[in-house]
Order: structure tokens, then C-alpha cells, then sequence
């Protein structure tokens, strides 16, 4: 078993005087090139009048914005006076106009702070004591400057515009994965990695960036704040989930919590979409809490879990979540079977997908899990949830009445790993590895021919290994060693790529064989999720088992900013039986490798065939060891 320490990030002991900052949001409206600032003051003073009630401190603040990097100041200094009782907290709010704002963007993460500073007048009001008394005398040791803070923030607009999402006033699609930071504390390999800073970097920014993403899902469980402080300095953004999964806690809880969190978390300009809640619905939260909390922070969108516009008064987004090889104690080995038929991947537009009524959602949409294709990190082990029962390796709460338990100990179901009905029990590591990048690919694919989702997060980077999911490394994670499922999706993540539409003919039962010598009429599907006209060449190759090309052919691509386009091609299928497969490279001229997507299909009447061995590559800016 491995340890989760109670306290998981920094912790600071700072001194001040009677009157501090207690918290504070720096709000930006880079629209109208200004910033808000929201503080709440606390008074630790225990001054009392003679009737032993608590006096008041008097206080003056100024603030003043700058580059945090040039250390150019970029605003007027404000200065604020009051008076705050001892021992209360009081709330203040100020505007300040930025000069020739420089927005933050995942390509641009452009970063100003604020200093804020506070000092205590040392005068004391009489407001509850004798009116004839005298004034306290202002000698008292702690008059002068009380605190001092610097809050790092950045020039950025996020909105819902229609179904879509809008960065600095332009279109936006969110690309990238899913972190379980939570479950990774699980992990017996985790010692101190998550708090290894180079790690870290090189797990949360660097592999990242060599992939093309430009954002995460921080999912049910939240991050050290350095993470964040990263995802700022690099440009990522990152749809930050609260750690709320059935539902628990009481409505003045939720109420309490939410708000620390938002004055804990809301100066990062890389956290765009406050998440309340995983998978759920909850109306205090939903129409209580998140309209509350958009007063304090209206500089964000908020998702409310499984929640819609049934459910809520504003509904600004929804998340989906698909598995059509899904499956669990809740489903019957009938449903089981049925899905797996039903579902004959390779096509990127088929009704039996299930994604038609996502596409009547009015709000944007973002897909943030997908694949239900979990291994464990030796390849061998399918994860829980893949494997559809528990082993003997497995740690459960319970044994008895516990998901896939029954009351009297026994399980409910067994033999329904998705690898065994695919591969059979004897499929090695690299088989089970190629599988899972080849089918999560396909999948991949579907959600972004489907046209509907304005970001698409896949499930999962990082969690706990032996778990109930899984991620996509090897072997031990410090090593941060990638496994094909993972640089796949530089394939399937980039903005300009193009796909190929046809059925898989090497791991679906009855699948089709094409006639030696014919020719096959099948469809490309190009993409285009920038806000610039994008072209390029895409060279369709045929390779045997061998891996030798036996044809190819290239075509010409141009796609407008945020389209697509079906592109009809023929390819002459070989004249030899066995087993091939198609592949697809585009090349936009930018040279960086070229964007992959591959399909398997049989020639002839042979059975069992053997296919190509195909390898993603490492993309350019990946980490050194």
C-alpha cells in the first residue's frame, strides 16, 4: 500500500500585521482592457472599548498592476481607505484600466501580477464605547504596513458563444486528456513524483506540448497549486473538477467548500471551466451554488456535471462521456454481447454510435472520457473496469454487496475482458498495446468527424496503475515511458488532420473481404478545428504483412477554419490474398511529422491473416530522458 500524506501541497507561515489580505481575485475583462479585484480583509486585532466591545482599525490600501516578467508597471496605483472591526473579516473590490493589454493564450501564456499592499492607521473609532472618552493614543506597535501580496494573473476572455468556445473573442477547440491526480496518490510506484518539480514539468508541460494539446481535465481531485502555477507559465487550459463523485456533504457544506476553491484556485488563467461535479446531479449545486459563485467570478464557464438545460436555470456547457464498449455489474452479459456486435468500428459515421443525441445539445459541449480500454502499466493486466470483475490482485473495499459481489461473496459476472473477446487469453503485452492504440485511435477519429464537440479530452493520462482505469505509460512511471496509445494521439489531437473512413477488417468478427484485384470506393474526412484556412498533401499508402507499399496516391487537401470536408477516393485493392493495411500521412508543409490514420483490411478468402507491425513514432519536442 502506498501513503497519502495529509498535507499535499506547500504550506506557508507568513506574518502581518492586525489588518491582512485574507484573500484575493484579480478578475480579467481583457474586452475592455481592465481587471477587477475582489479582497476579502481580515482583522486579527483584539482591540475592545470599555464596554468590551470590539474596535475598529482603520486601514489604507494600494494596488497596482505590472509584467510579471519585465516588471513594466501597466496601470495607475489605487489607493483605498476604511475602517474594519477587529476580529471580522470585510470585503473590498476595486477596477483598474491595464495599459495595451497582452492577452494570455495556450501560445502566447503572457503573465501580469498585482501587488497589493495594506497598512493599519493605528486609529481607533469610537463607536461603541463613551462618547466622552478620550481617542486611544496612535503609538501602538503595529502601525504601519500590515501585509503584502503579489497575485500573479493573465489578460484573458473565456466564453460559451452558441455551442462553441471563444478564447480572446476568437473560436477555440480544447484538445487533450484527462489527469486523476487523486487516484495517482494510490499508486505504489508514486513516492514523491507528484511533487518532483522537473518530473512534473516534464509529465504536465513538455509530453504535453510535443503532442499538441493545448489542455486538460483536472478530474474529481485537485492539483498542488505549482501545477497550476506551470499550466499558466506554458498555456494550458484546463477544465478543473472538484473532487464531488456521489454525491455526499450537506447544501451549507457545498456552499462553503465551492467558494474556498474559487478564491483558492481563481487567479490561474489557465483554469477556464470551474467543473462541480463528476457524472452528477445535484440542484443545490446546480442552481444554487454555481449562480452564486458566477457573481464572484463571472470570468468563467461552469459545468455542472450530468446536469443540462433540463436541469439548470443557465446552463453555459455539458460533458459526455462515451463508452460503446462499456460495461459493468449494471449491465447483463446479453447487453455486454449485444454492444461489442453492434459496434463494428472503422466507419466514422454510424448511427449505432450513439453520439445523435449529443448533437441536439444546445450548449457546448466537451467529450472528456472515452475508450474503456484501460491496462495496466505491464500491459499484461487489463484494468478493472476493462477486465468486468475482480481478481484476486484487486483491492476492494468490500468483498460482500460490493459491485460486482454479491451478497454471499460471489461475482456476478466473469470472462468479459474486452482484450480476451478480441485477441483471445493469449495475446501478448505488444499485442494487447497495439490494440488498444489502434481502437482508442478509431474512436478518437469518430469524435472529431462528429462535429459536435467543442473539446475533446481522452481518458486517461495519468492515474493510479492497477486501478480500476488506466494511463499510457510503461512499466514504472518515473520513467515516464510512452505507450503506443499515447503517441497516437498526436495523430488524433492535431487541429488539421484527416481520417480514414472504413470498417476495421483485423479485429472484428465477420469481417469484410475485399476481392484481390477490385477496386474499393471509400471516403477520407478532413478536419479543420483552427481559426485559419488550412492544406496539404495526403499520401494513401497500401502495405502488405511486410510492411512494403504495394500502391499509393496522393491528394490535395483545403479546408477553411473550423470545417470539413469529405474527400471520395478510390484505391485498387492487391492482387495477392492476405492481410494489408491502409494508411493515410498528412503533410502540411509546417515539418513537423505527418498526421497518421490507419485501417486494417483482408484481401481474399484467408482467415487469420498475418497484418504490418506499425509503430508511432516519438513526435518532435519530446523530453530527453
Amino acid at each position: 500500500m502506498t501513503d497519502i500524506p495529509g498535507i499535499w501541497d506547500d504550506v506557508f507561515i507568513s506574518f502581518t500585521g492586525p489588518v491582512r489580505v485574507d484573500k484575493v481575485l484579480i478578475l480579467p475583462d481583457l474586452e475592455n482592457g481592465k481587471i477587477t479585484g475582489k479582497l476579502m480583509l481580515e482583522n486579527y486585532g483584539k482591540v475592545v472599548e470599555r464596554n468590551m466591545e470590539y474596535s475598529f482599525i482603520e486601514y489604507t490600501l494600494s494596488a497596482y498592476a505590472r509584467e510579471k516578467k519585465s516588471g513594466k508597471v501597466v496601470t495607475d496605483t489605487i489607493t483605498l481607505s476604511g475602517k474594519i472591526k477587529c476580529q471580522q473579516t470585510q470585503a473590498l473590490s476595486f477596477e483598474m484600466k491595464v495599459n495595451d493589454p497582452h492577452p494570455w493564450s495556450p501560445d502566447d501564456p503572457f503573465l501580469y501580477e498585482t501587488l497589493i499592499g495594506i497598512s493599519a492607521d493605528a486609529k481607533f473609532i469610537d463607536d461603541y464605547g463613551n462618547p466622552e472618552s478620550l481617542r486611544p493614543p496612535d503609538n501602538y506597535p503595529w502601525i504601519g504596513p500590515a501585509d503584502e501580496v503579489a497575485v500573479t494573473f493573465g489578460m484573458r476572455d473565456f466564453k460559451a458563444v452558441e455551442r462553441t468556445f471563444h478564447l480572446n473573442g476568437e473560436q477555440i477547440q480544447m484538445l487533450g486528456s484527462t489527469i486523476t491526480l487523486n487516484r495517482f496518490f494510490e499508486d505504489n510506484d508514486r513516492g514523491a513524483l507528484p511533487w518532483d518539480k522537473a518530473w512534473v514539468e516534464k509529465l504536465f508541460i513538455e509530453i504535453p506540448k510535443s503532442l499538441g494539446w493545448n489542455g486538460f481535465r483536472i478530474c474529481i481531485g485537485l492539483l498542488p497549486d505549482f501545477w497550476y502555477d506551470l499550466a499558466d507559465e506554458h498555456g494550458l487550459l484546463l477544465q478543473n473538477e472538484y473532487p464531488m463523485w456521489n454525491l455526499r456533504g450537506r447544501d451549507m457544506q457545498y456552499m462553503k467548500e465551492y467558494s474556498d476553491w474559487v478564491w483558492s484556485d481563481g487567479n490561474h488563467p489557465s483554469i477556464v471551466i470551474w467543473d462541480a461535479m463528476n457524472e452528477q446531479k445535484q440542484d443545490y449545486i446546480g442552481n444554487v451554488v454555481i449562480p452564486a459563485l458566477k457573481q464572484l467570478d463571472p470570468t468563467r464557464i461552469w459545468d455542472a456535471g450530468y446536469m443540462s438545460t433540463a436541469d439548470l436555470d443557465v446552463n453555459e456547457m455539458d460533458e459526455i462521456h462515451w463508452y460503446p464498449l462499456g460495461h459493468g455489474w449494471w449491465h447483463t452479459d446479453e447487453a455486454v454481447r449485444s454492444r461489442r456486435e453492434s459496434f463494428r468500428f472503422g466507419n466514422l459515421h454510424n448511427k449505432n454510435y450513439r453520439l445523435g443525441d449529443a448533437s441536439f445539445n444546445s450548449s457546448p459541449m466537451i467529450l472528456n472520457e472515452y475508450g474503456w480500454l484501460w491496462l495496466n502499466r505491464d500491459g499484461i493486466h487489463s484494468a478493472i473496469r476493462t477486465e468486468g470483475n475482480f481478481v484476486s490482485k484487486d483491492i476492494t473495499p468490500s468483498r460482500i454487496n460490493y459491485e460486482y459481489f454479491e451478497p454471499d461473496g460471489t461475482q456476478l459476472y466473469s470472462g468479459r475482458d474486452i482484450y480476451d473477446y478480441y485477441l483471445g487469453q493469449e495475446a501478448t503485452p505488444e499485442d494487447r498495446r497495439e490494440f488498444q492504440a489502434y481502437l482508442l485511435a478509431i474512436e478518437g477519429e469518430v469524435l472529431r468527424s462528429a462535429r459536435i464537440f467543442s473539446g475533446i479530452f481522452s481518458f486517461v493520462y495519468l492515474t493510479d496503475n492497477g486501478g480500476y482505469t488506466g494511463d499510457w505509460f510503461k512499466n514504472h512511471v518515473k520513467n515516464l515511458n510512452p505507450a503506443q496509445a499515447l503517441l497516437m494521439q498526436y495523430h488524433t489531437h492535431k487541429p488539421f488532420a484527416v481520417f480514414i473512413d472504413l470498417e476495421d477488417g483485423r479485429y472484428l468478427k465477420d469481417p469484410i473481404h475485399y476481392q484481390p484485384g477490385s477496386l474499393l470506393s471509400l471516403s477520407l474526412f478532413g478536419v479543420n478545428d483552427s481559426n485559419r484556412k488550412q492544406e496539404g498533401n495526403v499520401e494513401m499508402k497500401v502495405m502488405d504483412h511486410t510492411g512494403e507499399v504495394t500502391s499509393s496516391q496522393t491528394i490535395r487537401v483545403e479546408i477553411d477554419p473550423f470545417w470539413q470536408a469529405a474527400i471520395p477516393i478510390s484505391v485498387q485493392i492487391p492482387a495477392t490474398e492476405g492481410g494489408y493495411m491502409l494508411l493515410s500521412e498528412l503533410d502540411d508543409g509546417n515539418g513537423k511529422p505527418a498526421q497518421v490514420s490507419r485501417r486494417y483490411f483482408i484481401v481474399g478468402d484467408v482467415m487469420n491473416p498475418e497484418f504490418p507491425v506499425y509503430h508511432y513514432q516519438l513526435p518532435p519536442g519530446w523530453p530527453e530522458k
